[in-house]
């Protein structure tokens, strides 16, 4: 079998334009005499909607552009990722056609926007789908199932990589927001068999073309046009905005980036801070990818409590916070002498405390304070063992 993977910025409850991008891709496939072409996840509704699922016409608005999809596939089968709307109740769905074949299997909660139990139901769905000699599961995000090809569709920050499976992986790309900021999706897409790899691109939008015997060079961008891309969808989706001329960053990115309508009067979407304190440009990006996209020029220009935060608010876990201080100083001189003066721990939750207190109005008492250190610098003192002898 050959396939198509489709990388694509997916636009947020606009289907109608979700639908045109994806017939143009299906109509390209076809020419090629593709057999399977592959969408990702929530690829006509977008996926961040919040309580417009609980509109019954928007709902129905998605919904009925699956039968569109499905008249399509009359000589390649099509894999995407939907709403299915019936009775009143909303699916997060994938779904598979090809000819008279019509399958489709539903995501179980997990507590994500995109799957939330305020607005999606779980139904239990079919086996494996039989086509063109494989056995195939259809999954989302990092489920893997006893098959021949797992297909698996993603719009998530938090790309998966492959597990030694047969596996077409497909996540969406441009971006969404939350209370954080803005994120950036990567559109990763990858095709292996087995443990080898028949391709790999991310943050490169298109339809890629696999042939099952083929092995391709990975695809990648660098930082600084990653960021690039960034700065693009998002004048793409609100227009020209400005940066909030306290933050010493937005100058830089003014003048690194040429667009100096950054700094010119107007409403502030985004601050270009570390510090947690307001939605930001560049929650997406640790501070290491921030020096590689030229945005500082060196990692000691941060504060050691901007580079904490940032990887905070990038993993969402103290130990991995450690762990990426144990791995490489973050580039960071301020770092590595917190970790040879062994202050680090110390440092990191004098500043969590802080950080609870302004964002959550959350308390850390003494008792917690003193265990999660104990957890913390037995963590940091095995993974420092760890990474000299290595």
């Amino acid at each position: 079998m050959n396939y198509a993977l489709v990388s694509m910025a997916v636009q947020q409850g606009n289907c109608d334009e979700n639908f045109k991008k994806m017939k143009a891709h299906i109509q390209g496939a076809k020419e090629k005499g593709i057999d399977l072409i592959v969408f990702p996840q929530n690829a006509l509704s977008g996926y961040a909607l919040g309580d417009l699922w609980l509109d019954e016409d928007f709902c129905s608005y998605c919904d009925q552009y699956n039968d569109q999809i499905r008249m399509l596939a009359d000589s390649i089968a099509v894999v995407w990722g939907n709403v299915r709307y019936r009775g009143g109740r909303l699916f997060n769905t994938a779904f598979f056609a090809y000819q008279d074949q019509f399958e489709l299997r539903v995501k179980g909660q997990c507590g994500a926007l995109c799957n939330d139990a305020r607005y999606f139901s779980q139904m239990d769905t079919g086996d494996l789908i039989a086509y063109k000699g494989e056995w195939i599961a259809l999954n989302f995000h990092d489920d893997l199932q006893l098959a021949t090809l797992n297909i698996t569709l993603d719009a998530s920050e938090e790309a998966v990589m492959p597990k030694g499976a047969s596996q077409i992986y497909v996540n969406a790309g441009g971006i969404c927001f939350d209370e954080r900021g803005v994120h950036q999706l990567n559109g990763r897409c990858y095709a292996t068999k087995n443990k080898q790899f028949l391709h790999f691109s991310e943050y490169v939008q298109g339809c890629f073309y696999v042939e099952e015997h083929q092995t391709s060079t990975p695809v990648h961008v660098n930082a600084h046009e990653r960021f690039e891309l960034l700065l693009e969808e998002l004048e793409k989706h609100r227009g020209r905005f400005t940066l909030s001329k306290q933050d010493w960053l937005a100058q830089r990115i003014s003048d690194r980036f040429d667009r100096p309508w950054l700094l010119q009067e107007g409403t502030n979407a985004y601050r270009a801070s570390l510090k947690g304190e307001t939605p930001s440009l560049l929650c997406s990006f640790t501070p290491e990818q921030l020096l590689n996209a030229h945005v500082i020029d060196d990692m000691d220009e941060l504060s050691v409590d901007e580079i904490l935060i940032a990887y905070y608010e990038k993993t969402h876990r103290l130990k991995a916070v450690c762990y990426h201080a144990c791995r490489d100083f973050l580039g960071s001189r301020q770092i590595a002498s917190l970790l040879k003066s062994g202050l680090f721990v110390e440092r990191l939750l004098s500043c969590m405390k802080t950080y609870y207190s302004l964002k959550y109005g959350y308390q850390m008492d003494e008792q917690e304070h003193e265990k999660l250190q104990r957890v913390l610098q037995e963590f940091i003192e095995e993974k420092r063992k760890g990474f000299l002898q290595n």
